[in-house]
């Protein structure tokens, strides 16, 4: 880790071994928001095998063997994640796992009187739109309009603009629609 305010460490030494490799769990610890570089060394004691570092909250995995800096954008204090090390089908399976297997929406806090963050997964890349409406039907917001990458993504709601009251997040991709009710309060 670059920064002098994060550290990383592994959770537990030995992990449960399976056919094709291991994971071992990481817990990375850093101010709320300061994104964390890690880089790997001594690589080549792997003798051919595949590493890469899961990062459950995004659903993102980053090939180590490559050799470039990750950057990891921890979601609070502490973060977790995981270093799997095996054949390549082995650290395949273990990315693919940590993708959602569903589309999903939330958001919070929720009742919000300020910003509220709107979270939303997808299991494969698709075509996106996250909008906001009132109780009368009418668009207040969009928050995404675009293609977004498999995985966990967030998007930010200022209600501090929106009249007290209910609304409604409503997610479309790939066909399917998932809505999250979303109060404002003052």
């Amino acid at each position: 880790s670059s920064s002098p305010r994060a550290r990383s460490y592994m959770v537990k030494t030995r992990p449960a071994g399976t056919e094709g490799g291991h994971t071992f769990q990481l817990r990375l610890e850093s101010q709320p928001g300061e994104p964390v570089r890690l880089s790997t060394s001594g690589l080549e004691a792997l003798e051919g095998r595949s590493a890469s570092l899961i990062v459950p909250s995004t659903g993102k995995s980053y090939d180590l063997r490559a050799g470039r800096t990750v950057e990891v954008e921890p979601k609070g204090e502490v973060s977790g994640l995981r270093l799997a090390v095996g054949t390549s089908q082995y650290v395949g399976k273990e990315a693919r796992s940590a993708l959602p297997e569903e589309m999903s929406l939330t958001s919070y806090p929720n009742p919000t009187s300020g910003q509220a963050t709107v979270e939303y997964a997808l299991p494969e890349a698709r075509q996106v739109t996250l909008e906001v409406y009132d109780v009368l039907g009418r668009r207040v917001a969009t928050l995404v309009d675009g293609k977004k990458r498999a995985g966990r993504h967030e998007a930010s709601l200022q209600a501090r603009k929106l009249p007290s009251g209910a609304y409604f997040g409503r997610l479309e991709a790939g066909g399917e629609t998932r809505t999250q009710k979303i109060t404002v309060v003052r």
